[in-house]
C-alpha cells in the first residue's frame, strides 16, 4: 500500500532540499587560497678568463681541446672563439672546454676568445688572444741536390716539415718563386743564372711571423763542367768502377794507367797511401778544390831497442828512392845522415852536415 502521510513526505522533501541546497553552497560559494607565482631566477654571472691551455697554437695544426679557466662559469656558458660558438663541454664552476677545429688554426693570426653566459643576467667575458704561430721549418732533401754548371732553369723540391702556405724558398739569402704542395713539401723555380758558376747554393725555407723563423740551411752543388776525358778517384770507390764522377775508381794507380794522354785524373777527398807510376801526359788533381792528400810513406815496424833510447829497425828500400823518416803522432820529419848519434830524437844535439859535404866528404 502506498504511503499517503502527507507530513512524513514533507519532512522528507525538505531534507532533500536542504541537502542540496548545501551541496550548491559548499561548490560555487566560499573562498579559498592559492599558491603565490615563483620568484624570478637569479640573474647568472658575467663570466672572465684568466687563462688558456694551450696559450697558443701552430699554423696548419691539428684539431684539439682547449680549456679554458676563469671565474662564473655556469652548465650553459659557451666558449666563442672569433666571436662564433664552439662545442663546449662545462668541468667546473673555473674551468671549461672547447673542441677547436684544424680549420680555427689554418692562417697565422691571433684568436679571440671568449666565454658567453646567456641570459637572465649573464654576459660575455673580455675576450683573450691566442696566438696562432708559424712554426720553424725544417729541410731534409732537396731534389735534385745539384746540376750542371751552365744548365737551364729547373724547378727544385724541398722536403721536410713545418712548411705553410706563406713559406719561401730562397737561394742564397734570396727568395724564389715558390708553391706550396703541402706541410712537408714545397717547389720553387730555380733560374739559369742561379747555376751559372760551379760551386754550392745555400737554400733555406722561411715562415713569416708570428713566430716563424728560418730554416738550416741545406746545400745544393753546382757542378763544373766536366769534360769527357776526366776520371775520378775516391777513398770510397772500386777500381772495377768506370771511373766516372758517380762511379770513381778507388786508386790513383788504376787511373793513371786507365787515362790517356791528355786526360785527368780528380781526385775526390781523402788521404791517398800509394806510390803512383802514371802514364805519360795525365794531369793528376784534386776535384773542384777538395782537399786530397797522396801519402807515399809506409810505416815502420818491428822496432828493436839498439842501446840507452835509441831503437833501430831493418828497412828494405828500393833502389834509387829517396827515403826520409817521421816519428809521432805529428809527423815530425828526422834528420836523414846524424853523426854522431844523439839521445833524444826530439831534441836534436848531433852534428849536421853543411854545405860541401860530398858522398865521400862530411863537412861538418
Amino acid at each position: 500500500m502506498r504511503n499517503r502521510n502527507p507530513v512524513a513526505g514533507t519532512t522528507k522533501i525538505g531534507h532533500c532540499v536542504i541537502a542540496l541546497l548545501m551541496i550548491a553552497l559548499s561548490a560555487c560559494g566560499g573562498s579559498s587560497s592559492s599558491a603565490p607565482p615563483p620568484p624570478p631566477p637569479p640573474p647568472n654571472p658575467v663570466p672572465s678568463i684568466t687563462s688558456l691551455s694551450p696559450p697558443s697554437a701552430s699554423t696548419g695544426g691539428t684539431a684539439f681541446t682547449l680549456t679554458v679557466n676563469g671565474s662564473n662559469f655556469i652548465s650553459t656558458s659557451t666558449v666563442q672563439w672569433n666571436g662564433s660558438a664552439r662545442t663546449t663541454s662545462y668541468v667546473s664552476a673555473t674551468q671549461l672546454t672547447a673542441s677547436i677545429t684544424a680549420a680555427d688554426i689554418a692562417t697565422a693570426g691571433s684568436a679571440s676568445v671568449t666565454v658567453v653566459n646567456p641570459a637572465p643576467g649573464g654576459g660575455t667575458s673580455a675576450a683573450v688572444s691566442l696566438p696562432i704561430n708559424d712554426p720553424v721549418p725544417s729541410i731534409t732533401s732537396l731534389s735534385p741536390p745539384n746540376a750542371n754548371a751552365g744548365a737551364a732553369g729547373f724547378t727544385v723540391t724541398v722536403n721536410g716539415s713545418n712548411f705553410v702556405s706563406t713559406s719561401t724558398v730562397q737561394w742564397n739569402g734570396s727568395a724564389r718563386a715558390t708553391s706550396y704542395v703541402s706541410a712537408s713539401q714545397l717547389t720553387a723555380a730555380i733560374a739559369a743564372a742561379d747555376i751559372a758558376t760551379a760551386g754550392t747554393a745555400s737554400v733555406t725555407v722561411v715562415n713569416l711571423a708570428p713566430g716563424g723563423g728560418t730554416s738550416p740551411t741545406a746545400n745544393f752543388t753546382i757542378n763544373g763542367v766536366i769534360p769527357g776525358s776526366d776520371f775520378f778517384v775516391s777513398v770510397n770507390g772500386s777500381d772495377s768502377n768506370p771511373g766516372t764522377i758517380a762511379l770513381p775508381f778507388l786508386t790513383i794507380q788504376k787511373c793513371a794507367t786507365t787515362a790517356a794522354s791528355g786526360s785527368t785524373c780528380e781526385l775526390r777527398a781523402g788521404k791517398y797511401h800509394e806510390t803512383v807510376t802514371p802514364n805519360s801526359g795525365i794531369t793528376i788533381t784534386s776535384y773542384d778544390g777538395e782537399r786530397a792528400t797522396v801519402d807515399g810513406s809506409d810505416p815502420v815496424t818491428a822496432w828493436t831497442l839498439y842501446q840507452g833510447s835509441i831503437y833501430k829497425a831493418t828497412v828494405a828500400l828500393s833502389a834509387g828512392d829517396t827515403n826520409q823518416i817521421f816519428v809521432g803522432k805529428q809527423n815530425q820529419m828526422m834528420t836523414e845522415a846524424r853523426w854522431p848519434n844523439g839521445d833524444d830524437l826530439f831534441h836534436v844535439n848531433w852534428a849536421t852536415a853543411q854545405a860541401g859535404t860530398t858522398a865521400s866528404l862530411v863537412v861538418d
